[in-house]
């Protein structure tokens, strides 16, 4: 699936974990650890929004973009 992380209004993204596959490598591609995994709901849960992610995960649902001023 794609388009599980939208634009988040003054930059970076916001998560649909509804379209996420659940495989981690969102967490372990994070350089500062910001991503953290719920283990309740088996979903990351994101972070600072500095789009580091983007190019590890294997389910191409994380897209950063930037957001144009308002």
């Amino acid at each position: 699936p794609t388009g599980a992380l939208k634009p988040r209004r003054g930059g970076g993204v916001i998560m649909d974990p509804k379209k996420c596959g659940s495989c981690g490598n969102c967490v372990r591609a994070c350089p500062i650890g910001a991503v953290m995994w719920d283990e309740e709901a088996n979903k990351p849960i994101i972070c600072v929004h500095c789009g580091m992610c983007v190019d590890y995960c294997k389910y191409e649902v994380i897209k950063l973009e930037e957001v144009g001023s308002s």
